[in-house]
């Protein structure tokens, strides 16, 4: 009996040990993930708006609320939000966009932000997480400078987040690619269009449909894809 209980007593602690390795495997791993550094493009394209006019802001500011729904992450008034805060995951903020206390805007020049928005990088070189950059990789040249154009714009918020830090099970989906930065999603050859003519076509719906998500959850042969193309040619 004794033989017995020592034997699982070792293979307990064999199981115990594996699973403390398997865990500091994950911890370490998935945090390299969400640290590392980047290479960006060599060449980004950015737009450098002096005194934008009111027509870009507007545009940027119907893209943004009604398209690629920055707004729902980072706050009606680009304020910042606490996206994720969970024992288990952690925590995970949405910046806040705005030049006041706590902004992020004034780490990112308009090539940053490029960047950042087409790319998933971020100022520091590491991957942006949640952000669908690969997304709005797609927005056409245009609209993504009507889209800085409007961050620029908002009045400054005093808003003071805290930094993300993943627990373990967060890590643990980094690990396993169940979550991935979008920068790993993101074909960073191609080259987006210089503008999208606004209209009544598959094109333009296919355009609103593809930077405002609806293909990234449908996929691009969803049944549903005319039905939101017509919907988003009518929002658009």
């Amino acid at each position: 009996m004794n033989k017995w209980l020592k034997r699982i007593g070792v293979g307990l602690g064999l199981v115990a040990g594996v699973l403390v390795l398997a865990a500091a495997g994950v911890w370490t791993y998935g945090g390299w993930l969400d640290t590392r550094t980047l290479t960006a493009p060599s060449a980004v394209k950015a737009w450098v708006q002096a005194a934008p006019n009111p027509e870009l802001v507007a545009r940027g500011a119907h893209l943004a609320t009604a398209i690629t729904k920055c707004v729902d992450c980072h706050g009606d008034d680009l304020g910042g939000t606490k996206f994720i805060e969970d024992p288990a995951l952690g925590n995970v903020t949405a910046s806040n966009l705005t030049t006041g206390k706590g902004g992020k805007i004034a780490s990112y020049d308009d090539a940053a932000l490029v960047r950042l928005l087409r790319h998933g990088i971020k100022a520091d070189g590491t991957p942006a997480l949640v952000m669908p950059s690969d997304e709005y990789t797609h927005l056409a040249d245009d609209d993504l400078a009507a889209i800085i154009a409007y961050v620029r714009s908002v009045p400054a918020v005093d808003r003071e987040l805290p930094a993300k830090n993943l627990k373990l099970v967060a890590r643990g989906l980094l690990t396993g690619r169940v979550i991935r930065h979008p920068y790993d999603a993101i074909d960073h050859a191609a080259t987006a269009p210089a503008t999208m003519p606004v209209g009544e076509t598959v094109e333009y719906g296919t355009y609103i449909a593809t930077v405002g998500g609806c293909i990234g959850c449908h996929g691009e042969d969803h049944p549903a894809r005319a039905m939101h193309d017509t919907f988003y040619l009518q929002s658009g």
